[in-house]
């Protein structure tokens, strides 16, 4: 058995390669877009928009950088020699538990900071009604509560399994098919943005699109609607993803 246990850092599932492709790709575009950063960000006076994105930039870092190294700690914890069986087991649920929860919450936290970028485009585009701030405002403290809600009552639920050390990856956890209702509330709010970007699409051409060349808003809508759309569908994927999937495939370490 020990013969076979280090062969469980050395070979990577597939979840590993995924958060290591993520994380890279999120340096890099963060270091194509540091000038910017810099230009519009870190030179401007303090405001809601500055601190957001931020805030923004410290949650996403916060999630990637645990992340990434955890595929190969907890395969390294996991490929320990088991002396004192019970202490190393249970330390290991232990460490599974802090980060499915730690991470759990960050990703929570990044939805809704999104949620609030979004819904203050939608604002500025539609002139910073008011009807729409209060409505938009009002939609998102009733996502927030639902979402807080599901998740207390049903991420609780989840149980991590032990496996043997053959068995490649780490932190394999049984969920409860009603686990992705956590994403229902902000699904449906996500959509309720989608369908007023699109409307304001839809209104700005039949309004202005008999004038020479589009509006600046018009513009910035039609390049915000798939970026909704395709935001969406990542929430609804996950909705389906978490539904069906029993067991996590785990994670392993990429060396």
């Amino acid at each position: 058995m020990t013969a076979v246990e280090p062969l469980v850092a050395g070979t990577p599932t597939p979840s590993a390669y995924l958060q290591v492709a993520c994380t890279a790709w999120y340096t890099y575009d963060w270091i194509l877009t540091l000038n910017d950063e810099f230009e519009y960000i870190w030179r401007r006076r303090w405001s809601f928009s500055k601190g957001l994105f931020l805030l923004i930039r410290v949650t996403t870092v916060f999630y990637a950088v645990p992340e990434t190294p955890r595929h190969g700690i907890l395969i390294l914890i996991a490929a320990v020699r088991r002396i004192g069986g019970v202490l190393v087991i249970a330390y290991r649920m232990n460490i599974c538990n802090v980060f499915s929860w730690a991470l759990a919450i960050a990703t929570a936290v990044i939805v809704f900071e999104i949620d609030i970028v979004l819904q203050l485009r939608v604002w500025v585009l539609y002139r910073k009604s008011r009807w729409i701030l209060y409505l938009n405002g009002a939609l998102f403290l009733g996502n927030l509560i639902c979402a807080v809600v599901l998740f207390l009552q049903l991420f609780s639920k989840e149980q991590f399994v032990e496996v043997p050390p053959w068995i490649q990856g780490a932190c394999y956890d049984i969920r409860p098919k009603a686990l992705g209702a956590i994403w229902a509330a902000p699904l449906c709010y996500e959509i309720h943005l989608t369908v007023l970007m699109v409307y304001k699409v839809a209104r700005d051409h039949r309004l202005n699109g008999h004038l020479e060349g589009p509006s600046l808003a018009s513009t910035l809508v039609r390049d915000s609607v798939l970026y909704f759309v395709l935001l969406v569908g990542v929430v609804g994927l996950n909705i389906v993803f978490w539904a069906e999937t029993k067991v996590t495939p785990g994670d392993s370490a990429v060396k």
